[in-house]
């Protein structure tokens, strides 16, 4: 056996196996030389030792990956480790604990209940209830408040689990706490864009019936749910702009705001509409409430140095009478302000069964009328106008009725202002203007009397920009005269006199005549009457009732009929149905009436007798 190095170390290492002997040297700290006599099997040997040392050295690396990774956590800033003793009453925690609390490890450990007194007031009794958990002997979990070595307020995710001694018992517990501040403040931001209004701040609809839904249901108590919203604020966001209109609903919040008790709340529904619901409260509670928040209304708003003068209309639905659910409260609270609207707004009104039949009624009615032009369902009538003295047909007016097959015949005054309210009216009042036109020329064409025909046109008709051309176009098409159409407009067409000048002198242009239908009942005067190309005045039924029973009536009658007169305008009087009526009107020089007393309003045929009649006594120089 030869030996070769010198050894510096008593490493020298002898591994007997059997009749041989193996010698291992190390110098200077590495393997410098080996030489082995023996046989194969030698070899084996150290082919085994090579193997475990690699395996000491994979298992050591471990172990420092192992010692890194724990190193990592207990000095983590966003998490600590925490262990408490529960026999030897001491906690201790890892250095994370000064980064996010700004605490000394070793006040832990002085005061074994110390971290409680850092919890927030408001969390103080769901710590105790983890902690009593965990004493239990099962795992926890708790999301707590506290406040760093800056006085803010941050929030602590803490895991814990318990461990037990031989016997079953709690001895200790571990855990680990993360820093969750900035997940709780996104689920915060999500909350505040889930349940409030961005502009308003108040509650929105989702807050609103949440709110709601609990009260119902842990209430035996009386409510009320108070819907309005601002008359006339769509004329405002249309004229000033949607900015304008953003501020003032801020505006009408704030001020709203300081009318809401503890037992309120208020919120922005949507729109330009808010919601007060009121618990436990009464009738006459509610009414009060709704007379504050009108007065609140009565003086202006100002934004940017401008008043504004908006009112409320009011919407009013109590708990349980008018419904036992957020939905139904809502609901019948807008069928309710609707209703206040159409009294004249700046009002409340408390929601009745009767509405909801009234509602239904005009669903139907609208529902109807969307399909009645495509099925034929209108027809028109004629009621003849008469020269009071000589008993002449000197006219006839164009009534629309509406027979529909589900609801038999329905009356103008039901569905007219439908059609008014949902633009219908246009396709319709076409339709009549068309229809009445080719009426007439197929009398003429027949040889009957030529005599103009009214046909009453609403304002809705007159905004469109191509009416007069429509006009024309119909009367060259059917080669009829203009003067045998008249065109009857209400008071409220000519309260803009200058669109109503320029409108009405476009049509005088064609030739065709006007009237003022329904004369008395708005707001024009006779003073600026005159200015405009009308032909004639149509005193309303109403004054004409009056006129044998009321001596203010008469006085009435008397006075546009002097003053129709003396601006040239023909003077026609409605709804003549008695001979004292016709006397008093002639005597009073009213040259030209229509009414039951004469004919009711007639078929196209009927009509058409009637002329025929007319022509003869005409002929014969009747009257």
């Amino acid at each position: 056996m030869q030996f070769k190095g010198r050894i510096i170390t008593s490493s020298l290492v002898f591994i007997i196996n059997s009749l041989y002997m193996t010698y291992y040297f190390v110098t200077d700290g590495s393997v410098s030389w080996i030489e082995m006599i023996g046989f194969p099997i030698m070899v084996s040997t150290a082919w085994f030792f090579g193997k475990q040392f690699d395996q000491a050295q994979w298992y050591l690396s471990r172990l420092k990956e192992s010692n890194a990774e724990l190193d990592s956590l207990f000095n983590n800033s966003a998490s600590f480790l925490w262990s408490s003793d529960i026999i030897k009453r001491k906690t201790t925690v890892s250095k994370g604990i000064k980064t996010l609390l700004g605490l000394d490890l070793k006040e832990f450990e002085k005061d074994f209940e110390f971290w409680i007194t850092k919890v927030h007031k408001d969390d103080r009794e769901k710590i105790k209830h983890f902690y009593q958990e965990l004493l239990s002997g099962k795992p926890a979990k708790c999301d707590w408040r506290y406040k760093d070595k800056n006085g803010e307020v941050k929030w602590l995710e803490t895991f814990g689990n318990p461990v037990f001694d031989d016997s079953g018992r709690t001895k200790k517990l571990n855990g680990v706490a993360n820093d969750i501040t900035y997940r709780k403040q996104m689920e915060e931001t999500l909350h505040t864009m889930a349940f409030y209004d961005h502009l308003t701040g108040l509650p929105n609809r989702n807050l609103l019936h949440e709110h709601i839904h609990q009260a119902l249901s842990h209430s035996t108590q009386h409510h009320a749910l108070m819907l309005f919203d601002l008359d006339r604020f769509k004329l405002i966001n249309d004229t000033l702009g949607h900015t304008m209109g953003d501020l003032l609903l801020k505006e009408v919040s704030n001020r709203m705001t300081r009318l809401i008790t503890d037992h309120s709340i208020l919120a922005r529904y949507g729109g330009d509409e808010f919601i007060i619901f009121q618990k436990n409260t009464s009738y006459p509670e509610v009414a009060a409430l709704a007379e504050r928040v009108i007065h609140e209304f009565s003086n202006p708003i100002i934004v940017n140095g401008n008043p504004f003068f908006i009112s409320p209309s009011i919407g009013i639905s109590l708990y349980p009478a008018h419904g036992d659910s957020s939905e139904l409260l809502i609901k019948h609270a807008d069928t309710a302000m609707y209703q206040a609207k159409e009294n004249g707004g700046n009002g409340y009104h408390f929601y009745d069964c009767e509405l909801d039949e009234k509602n239904k009624k005009i669903m139907r009615i609208e529902a109807g009328l969307r399909k009645a032009l495509e099925n034929n369902e209108f027809t028109l009538v004629y009621q003849p106008q008469i020269h009071l003295k000589t008993g002449q047909v000197v006219g006839a007016e164009a009534l629309i009725r509406w027979e529909s097959p589900e609801y038999g015949l329905i009356s103008p005054s039901d569905f007219i202002p439908i059609a008014e309210k949902t633009g219908l009216i246009v396709p319709i009042g076409e339709w009549v203007l068309e229809t009445a036109c080719r009426q007439n020329k197929k009398w003429q064409q027949e040889g009957l009397q030529h005599i103009p025909i009214a046909v009453n046109v609403s304002g809705y008709q007159l905004q469109q920009s191509h009416f007069t051309t429509s006009v024309k176009r119909l009367l060259q098409a059917l080669e009829l005269d203009p003067n045998f159409l008249e065109i009857e407009i209400t008071e409220s067409v000519v309260q803009n006199k200058e669109q109503a000048t320029m409108l009405l002198k476009e049509l005088k242009a064609l030739g065709v005549k006007i009237s003022v239908d329904d004369f008395g009942t708005g707001y024009s005067s006779l003073s600026y009457l005159q200015h405009l190309p009308i032909d004639k005045l149509k005193i309303d039924k109403s004054f004409v009732d009056d006129i044998t029973t009321n001596s203010s009536g008469r006085a009435i009658v008397q006075t546009i009929i002097n003053m129709g007169n003396n601006l040239h305008f023909n003077v026609t009087a409605e709804g003549i149905e008695h001979e004292q009526q016709a006397a008093f009107l002639m005597e009073n020089e009213c040259c030209f009436g229509q009414g039951y007393l004469f004919y009711k309003p007639l078929s196209a045929e009927e009509m058409a007798r009637v002329m025929v009649k007319n022509d003869r006594r005409i002929e014969a120089g009747i009257g």
